[in-house]
């Protein structure tokens, strides 16, 4: 392989946003993409310029399996995908700069407050930074007293695995829901469920821990950050015009001073690195109020290449050149996603 090309590796190859990660990185010159994931018919595979077939991340052999790939491959910089993969890299990140290796994940303490939304509100309630008014609950006893703590049945009231990504888990309890409607007018996938059916399934089976938390009746954004130590770099705010999923398809990059600023307050509390997503939601104040933190890179944050940022390339660049320029990007653009077929 020629040396002078910049050998990439993402993991995840086979993630929602695996494409678009891909076509952002094909924007920077000499590039060699490796993908790797666990299935070895990913559709990354088809997409990058190689692939390896890596091991779940509770494997113990994940970071041994990744520094080989790494020696094969002559790979200079990781940038993962998969949530359960930032903790072990992040601690690995010494042995892979030994390899002279770039890992870009944040450090262990701050993926531990990201990734634990009770532990994350918490923190940020701390330090007078505004979080959804919550309850961490491990029982349906506990889960139960805080639904009706938040306002229930008056209120719809929220609950969300502490340690989970996407829509794992998370449910909106509505009084008085529609089962027929439900049934007949809406997908499988209904976000709403009944308080009777939650404690038909937590009464009897054991439950993680959950943040209880009010609802946030108003718009979504996601905000991409690049960050180095917790300095925020480049943020762009994009109003969730349409999901399907958890995943946004239509939105707005929206020049929102007050979510900047709120969001650049929580990334610096927390000494986040590198590529961020962080979720905010509007409360029924009109204040805008955080829902979870992605600590890595965003499926859509190709989308932010139509307002001329590519937060990957920006990256990659800060992290094997040193180099960053502030670049000002072109609020109002909007985007919308759609399916594309890969032939093999």
């Amino acid at each position: 392989m020629n040396e002078s090309k910049i050998n990439i590796l993402i993991t995840g190859g086979g993630a929602p946003g695996a494409a678009g990660i891909i076509a952002c990185l094909r924007e920077i010159k000499n590039i060699h993409i490796v993908a790797g994931d666990r299935n070895p018919e990913a559709h990354g595979k088809y997409l990058a310029d190689s692939f390896v077939t890596l091991p779940d991340a509770e494997d113990p052999n994940f970071i041994e399996s990744v520094k080989l790939v790494c020696k094969q491959k002559n790979i200079q910089l990781i940038l993962p995908l998969v949530t359960r993969e930032l903790e072990p890299f992040s601690s690995a990140i010494k042995e892979f700069k030994e390899m002279q290796v770039a890992v870009l994940v944040s450090n262990p303490k701050s993926l531990k407050l990201a990734n634990d939304k009770g532990l994350l509100y918490k923190t940020l309630l701390d330090a007078y930074i505004s979080a959804p008014d919550f309850r961490r609950v491990s029982d349906w006893f506990g889960m139960h007293k805080a639904i009706q703590d938040l306002g229930y049945p008056h209120k719809p009231v929220v609950i969300k695995p502490c340690k989970s990504n996407g829509l794992r888990g998370f449910r909106i309890v509505q009084p008085n829901i529609d089962e027929l409607d439900l049934l007949l007018n809406h997908k499988p996938d209904s976000r709403y469920i009944s308080l009777q059916k939650l404690q038909d399934i937590f009464s009897r089976n054991p439950m993680p821990d959950y943040v209880v938390s009010e609802y946030l009746p108003g718009e979504e954004y996601t905000v991409d950050v690049l960050a180095q130590k917790g300095k925020v770099l480049q943020v762009i705010p994009r109003l969730r015009s349409a999901m399907t999923g958890g995943i946004s398809t239509r939105g707005e990059m929206i020049n929102h001073t007050e979510i900047i600023d709120y969001v650049t307050k929580i990334v610096s509390l927390l000494e986040l690195d590198w590529l961020i997503g962080v979720q905010v939601k509007k409360a029924s104040d009109g204040s805008f109020k955080i829902l979870e933190i992605n600590p890595r890179v965003q499926g859509t944050t190709v989308a932010c290449i139509g307002a001329g940022i590519n937060f990957p390339k920006l990256a990659v660049e800060l992290s094997l050149h040193n180099t960053f320029t502030y670049q000002q990007p072109k609020w109002g653009t909007k985007f919308f996603r759609h399916w594309k077929e890969v032939y093999y």
